[in-house]
């Protein structure tokens, strides 16, 4: 299974900070909306690890719109799986992992963990996160 970098799990380590129980959740806004600000919530436990919702949000028409939204699972080594990706325009949704039926997809995860490396790196950038300055 395809995991994220070193330096993107950093990212998302700096992210996910505090988040300890689902349904735990902060908005990381260090830019006073020069970017997007970055959602982040503990969506549940599986028995391989918590899972985190990661997202940037527009409105429009009154409607909250993902671009995008990630859900990743951290491992107990402490590596990030990419599980799904989801935009709403234009409509996409990709699960590279299925966790009731405990099947993924390896291909369509790699593309994913490429793409979170990237994301990771420019939230981090945009976000100034930095271990002393925390994401909250």
């Amino acid at each position: 299974m395809k995991t994220l970098s070193k330096t993107a799990a950093k990212t998302l380590d700096l992210l996910t900070e505090g988040l300890t129980a689902p349904g735990d959740s902060k908005k990381v806004d260090n830019t006073n909306g020069t970017f997007m600000a970055v959602h982040v919530e503990m969506i549940g436990q599986d028995s391989n690890g918590p899972l985190f919702s990661v997202a940037h949000y527009f409105v429009q028409n009154g409607d909250m719109c993902q671009d995008p939204e990630m859900v990743f699972m951290r491992a107990h080594d402490g590596a990030y799986l990419p599980i799904s990706f989801q935009q709403a325009i234009p409509p996409v949704y990709q699960e590279a992992m299925d966790l009731r039926k405990d099947t993924f997809r390896p291909r369509l995860m790699a593309q994913l963990a490429s793409f979170a490396n990237t994301w990771m790196r420019n939230i981090k950038q945009q976000q100034r996160l930095r271990p002393e300055r925390k994401a909250a």
